[in-house]
């Protein structure tokens, strides 16, 4: 197998004409699978978690996305944090609100309509007090919703709930 970018256009019909990574294993050079790899951040404060409304309707779910050729999970997880939460701020000083970032290993995401094979980065992201989180033009709306009622509602996707369930607070 190899990593690999391809062009969306191609090989991606539903996510946005983006290229992103994915993983290929190859037989005789025909493809026998191929995988998706995105990140969730969990942005934590006082035990509570951000969720953002999503705009297509889905729900409420973490902030995250896809992975951009070139990024490390890690770097992909701020960037999206900063893009869905933080849009008015400069992703520096964005970067700024962050009191410690701790990844929480790799999740299988089997009910992302947007791809198949997708497998997501979880990343605990605790927060200065003082952070002022908001959302993105992906979003209808955010909010810090208690950490215990999170894991038991019905988020967009259910790996978010799988996601939650991890923390032990």
């Amino acid at each position: 197998g190899k990593i690999s970018l391809v062009d969306d256009k191609l090989a991606n019909f539903v996510n946005s004409g983006n290229p992103i990574n994915k993983y290929f294993e190859l037989d005789n050079n025909t493809i026998i699978y191929a995988a998706n790899f995105a990140c969730d951040a969990v942005p934590m404060r006082d035990g509570h978690v951000y969720l953002i409304e999503r705009k297509d309707n889905r729900g409420w779910a973490l902030p995250g996305g896809f992975i951009d050729p070139g990024e490390t999970p890690e770097f992909a997880v701020k960037r999206e944090l900063h893009e869905e939460t933080m849009p008015q701020m400069s992703f520096v000083n964005s970067m700024k609100e962050i009191k410690n970032i701790e990844p929480l290993g790799i999740i299988r995401a089997n009910d992302d309509p947007r791809e198949v094979n997708v497998f997501t980065y979880p990343f605990i992201i605790q927060m200065k007090n003082s952070a002022e989180l908001k959302f993105g033009d992906d979003a209808k709306k955010g909010k810090w919703v208690l950490l215990s009622r999170a894991i038991n509602s019905q988020l967009a996707f259910s790996h978010h709930n799988e996601i939650l369930k991890k923390l032990n607070y």
